[in-house]
């Protein structure tokens, strides 16, 4: 694998939702999209701009709650559930 495939892996912990996301998800979207990430994990990353030393996700607020579902179901610690992401530049809201 070459130094520009590498993907870039965070914890979940390290996460930050982003605070203005206007999505919402159903309960059961949300399950579905949690057993969906645990059959063919991970296919895209979680976009994120860096803020502060935080990793704030301007993409993927929903896989977020799916991924602590999965943690949580898995029974992994949250802060050794590796998540993959894409670190953007994002000067503004």
């Amino acid at each position: 694998m070459s130094e520009t495939e590498k993907k870039t892996m965070i914890p979940l912990t390290d996460l930050v939702p982003w605070k203005d996301n206007p999505r919402d998800i159903e309960q059961e979207e949300l399950i579905k999209l949690k057993e969906k990430i645990v059959r063919l994990g991970q296919y895209k990353p979680l976009i994120v701009t860096m803020d502060d030393g935080k990793a704030i996700v301007i993409g993927g607020n929903m896989r977020i709650m799916a991924f602590e579902l999965a943690a949580d179901e898995k029974n992994v610690a949250r802060e050794k559930y590796m998540v993959w992401v894409s670190v953007v530049d994002a000067p503004t809201d």
